[in-house]
């Protein structure tokens, strides 16, 4: 792979430089270098670039742009064949350089290249669908999922198929065969997921404000004077939960031993009680840091209301793929969850996600409320997953204004969306530190640190009540803000509707 990236750069520079001098020369020919760089500019968004069959096409599409620049030197002192060139031209680079990328890609780009498809086989077909995988010399199968109520869902039905053969006309033989076996429901990608960019930001915003659980930190924490988290705990203190919820925090692990998390944390699994990137430990102190124990941060969780898990779900440079974040999520679903946190996601290529809604059905059978943060990239959070999942709860940010954050995704497209603060957020760190990071990563688990000690008095609220709740008692933003972050959430009064007070 480094020697054909390699090989790839010095290609694209010469390239480049050919193009450059040429563009000079040819009024054609420098349109057609600025398209190029669209195309370059789309695959870098897109994450396109980095998957080396998206490279190989690109580097086609190289190879024919510098051809028609040395036709088109050769061609400039020619008036009469500058038209049948730039038509000639337009065909080349919107019919055969377009055949090309769909053909080196085919539409696989990001995905786990050791299990490249998620596919759901008919309940009474799963033997047949074994027996033709055991035959055909160019997938391996698995089983993908294995959840622990298997009979009120069909994720026990899905199998990973690796595809051992990549070159680009093996995939499309084999996704084409697939497509067409009778024992084959539905198939979609094993699409790959990651934690947003965590933005860091280490200047102090004091509020000088007194807590009624007052922990050394809490004048660092501005989102807790804009949430109005006084009036929140007031009521806390005069009527204690009746039931000790279980948030299960997704994500790159959760640092247990933290000197503000320790007395709330609850392990499932010492593989996940480990955090080397720290985001999933910034995540779990948001929602649930110990409050009032004179360390640390303040969160929700006062007295210890409720407790916090980890399933790692991502691995410590922050990469996952689809199926071991819906793994995760059963896993909690099945150990007991309440609610559970994603500060995650990606960009999605599939139109529709079978596999997420399915287990976000599972979920929901099994009253768990799961939330989503509906990623950093300032764009529409609908073609995000698992932000774009049917029946989660999407979270987008707001800055200390309670504007919206500059990268947030947006929710106009979204169900049920709300916001959250988001921005110079301050929160665990492993080690016994604090950090502050910005992200609708960290708007997430405060609304799931919400809905949270919400479900710690009423345990049987579903996520559609939640959600309600949420809404209805949110600050509402101005119309030109409605449609993009909906309403920012307020603590108190949330809790307030759901007492009845």
């Amino acid at each position: 792979m480094f020697l054909s990236a390699s090989i790839l750069a010095l290609t694209g520079s010469l390239v480049a430089w050919q193009l450059w001098s040429e563009s000079k020369k040819s009024f054609y020919l420098g349109h057609l270098s600025i398209a190029l760089i669209a195309v370059l500019a789309w695959s870098i968004i897109t994450g396109g670039l980095f998957d080396m069959r998206s490279l190989a096409g690109l580097s086609v599409n190289l190879l024919i742009l510098s051809i028609l620049s040395v036709i088109a030197s050769k061609i400039r002192n020619y008036p009469i064949a500058h038209v049948p060139f730039l038509v000639g031209s337009i065909y080349v680079m919107f019919v055969l350089t377009g055949k090309t990328f769909q053909n080196s890609s085919v539409s696989l780009s990001a995905v786990d290249l050791q299990a490249e498809l998620l596919v759901q086989v008919r309940e009474k077909k799963l033997a047949n669908f074994e027996a033709y995988a055991q035959k055909n010399q160019n997938i391996e199968v698995s089983r993908a999922f294995n959840p622990l109520k298997g009979e009120s869902t069909q994720l026990d039905d899905w199998y990973t198929v690796n595809i051992l053969d990549e070159s680009p006309k093996k995939l499309r033989s084999t996704i084409a065969e697939l497509s067409k076996r009778e024992e084959v429901l539905y198939l979609e990608k094993n699409e790959v997921i990651s934690i947003p960019t965590l933005l860091e930001d280490q200047s102090l915003r004091l509020t000088n404000k007194k807590y009624l659980y007052d922990d050394p930190l809490n004048n660092d924490q501005w989102a807790l004077d804009k949430s109005n988290m006084n009036e929140l705990y007031k009521m806390l203190q005069s009527k204690k939960p009746q039931h000790q919820a279980s948030l299960f925090i997704l994500d790159t692990g959760i640092d247990g031993s933290h000197e503000d998390l320790v007395d709330v944390y609850q392990s499932i699994k010492t593989k996940h009680d480990k955090d080397a990137k720290g985001h999933g430990t910034h995540c779990a102190g948001i929602a649930a840091a110990m409050t009032g124990n004179n360390v640390g941060i303040g969160s929700f969780n006062a007295d210890a209301s409720f407790t916090v898990s980890s399933i790692k779900v991502l691995a410590d440079f922050g990469g996952g793929t689809q199926q071991g974040i819906i793994k995760g999520m059963i896993e909690a679903i099945d150990s007991g969850a309440d609610v559970i946190s994603m500060s995650l996601g990606g960009r999605s290529t599939d139109s529709r996600q079978r596999a997420y809604n399915q287990v976000v059905s599972y979920a929901d059978k099994n009253n768990v409320i799961i939330v989503v943060a509906a990623g950093n990239s300032s764009a529409n959070a609908k073609f995000y997953a698992p932000a774009n999942s049917k029946g989660v709860i999407t979270v987008a940010a707001v800055d200390e204004n309670l504007q919206p954050a500059s990268f947030t995704n947006t929710l106009q497209d979204i169900e049920m969306g709300v916001s959250a603060p988001g921005v110079n957020i301050l929160s665990t760190f492993p080690g016994n530190k604090y950090q502050k990071f910005s992200g609708t990563s960290m708007a997430t688990p405060f609304v799931a640190g919400l809905v949270t000690l919400m479900k710690s008095y009423n345990p049987e609220l579903s996520t559609a009540q939640a959600f309600e709740i949420l809404e209805s008692t949110g600050i509402q933003t101005t119309s030109d803000l409605a449609s993009t972050v909906k309403s920012i959430i307020d603590p108190s009064e949330s809790l307030k509707k759901l007492l009845g007070k």
